[in-house]
């Protein structure tokens, strides 16, 4: 019988030894309640009502039960607890067991993953080894130029496909595998290969480096599977407009490499920067994270003119903080470059290898867009090495630079090139390589 009911209950029952458990709760119930009793068993229960709550409960208790006093104080105690969250979701005796065994795991799972983050952080490469197919590789760098002299590290690039797990599994791959640095032959070899996915991607955008890996002159060529040579038939069409960018910007990127380093050999940093120096104080007075918020509203004309001090200060934070990057620029430029290139420099008064570089990519970015040619081993290789010997004077190298720069941006707009790489077909190639090696 169920009957919504204040009560105070007084239940005695004897369980071998004898025990009471006393508790007091705060309850409105509709109970009900079967009891068969077998045995003598001693309860003492004292139920007061204050808030309105239903119950379910259903008790059955039969057979011989025989248990220490300090063994039924421990379980009347624990089911006691469980009881306030089983009374506020109305759920049966088996629920509740349910429910405890569902926090215990819950609880188990939480301290292993405090103790060991089960999964990887997303930059972190899978675990285990590595069973990558190479579908293409070759010799790089200067070797393929023509431009190695005695000493020259030998570049090895190449292309692979990982294993199933990196395609399927939900911790990907990498994306570029270091094979390490050491010796090929008398000769001291750099080797690294991309994943093919990675590859495409880069050969979508004119990379230089990876572009040039497929127009090597084949005696170059080490390994070249069926499905590297579906690469090498496809190696026309990632030709675009899009070299003016790449071949003309990676050039001027070492020219502006030049410039700062001409800039250090001729009048070198003297000591580091320091905010006094800077008409700053010790402290800074614009928080670094709000450095940006304020240059853009400056940039947008957002600032009063009463705020001229504040904006006096911003420029002196944006010059010191400049030249912090610089500082520390050079002294890292100290640090690694080798003695062959501090020799060139202290010589020819600027680093000539780079220049030799910035000729040699102007030239093959101006031969792709009006030739459609990748000419990797250089016809002029005489001259090229003739700028790294230093027959070019400073002045000449920055005349040259900026007449093949205008003359690249001159034949973007008229070249025969497509603007971008057909997409789609550069997906499926990528689709059907990766789907030979792993299930042909």
């Amino acid at each position: 019988m169920a009957v919504p009911v204040t009560v105070s209950v007084s239940v005695s029952v004897a369980v071998t030894a004898s025990v009471t458990v006393s508790v007091t709760v705060s309850v409105t119930v509709s109970v009900t309640v079967s009891v068969s009793v077998a045995v003598s068993v001693a309860v003492s229960v004292a139920v007061s009502v204050a808030v309105s709550v239903a119950v379910s409960v259903a008790v059955s208790v039969s057979g011989a039960v025989a248990r220490s006093a300090a063994s039924v104080s421990v379980v009347a105690k624990r089911r006691w607890r469980e009881a306030r969250p089983l009374s506020r979701s109305s759920r049966s005796d088996g629920g509740a067991k349910r429910d405890h065994r569902h926090r215990h795991r819950h609880r188990h799972g939480h301290r292993h993953r405090s103790i060991a983050p089960f999964a990887p952080r997303p930059h972190d490469p899978p675990s285990g080894p590595m069973e990558t197919t190479t579908i293409y590789e070759t010799v790089h760098g200067s070797q393929a130029y023509g431009l190695a002299r005695e000493g020259s590290d030998l570049d090895v690039k190449g292309v692979v496909v990982g294993p199933k797990a990196w395609y399927f599994g939900y911790r990907g791959g990498p994306e570029q595998v270091e094979l390490g640095t050491g010796e090929l032959g008398d000769l001291p070899k750099d080797h690294v290969a991309f994943e093919v996915r990675k590859l495409l991607r880069l050969l979508a955008n004119a990379n230089p480096t990876v572009l040039e890996l497929l127009f090597v002159d084949a005696d170059f060529v080490r390994v070249c599977t069926a499905e590297g040579r579906l690469l090498l038939d496809f190696r026309e069409r990632f030709l675009t407009r899009k070299v003016g960018e790449s071949f003309g910007g990676y050039a001027l990127g070492q020219l502006r490499r030049i410039q700062t380093h001409r800039k250090w050999l001729l009048s070198p940093p003297k000591e580091a920067p320091t905010r006094a120096a800077f008409g700053l104080s010790e402290r800074p007075t614009i928080p670094k994270d709000q450095l940006g918020a304020a240059e853009t509203l400056l940039e947008r004309g957002a600032f009063p003119d009463e705020a001229a001090g504040f904006l006096d200060t911003l420029a002196r934070e944006k010059r010191f903080e400049s030249a912090k990057k610089q500082w520390q620029q050079f002294q890292q430029w100290k640090r690694e470059r080798n003695e062959a290139r501090a020799a060139l420099e202290a010589k020819h008064g600027y680093d000539t290898k780079h220049a030799m570089h910035l000729v040699r990519l102007q030239r093959m970015g101006l031969e792709i867009l009006t030739r459609r040619e990748v000419i990797v081993r250089r016809p002029d290789r005489e001259e090229l090495l003739g700028i790294r010997d230093g027959a070019w004077p400073f002045e000449k190298l920055l005349e040259e630079a900026e007449r093949m720069a205008q003359a690249i941006r001159d034949a973007v707009p008229t070249s025969a090139l497509p603007e971008t790489v057909d997409e789609d077909a550069a997906e499926a190639l990528g689709v059907a390589i990766v789907e030979r090696v792993l299930f042909a």
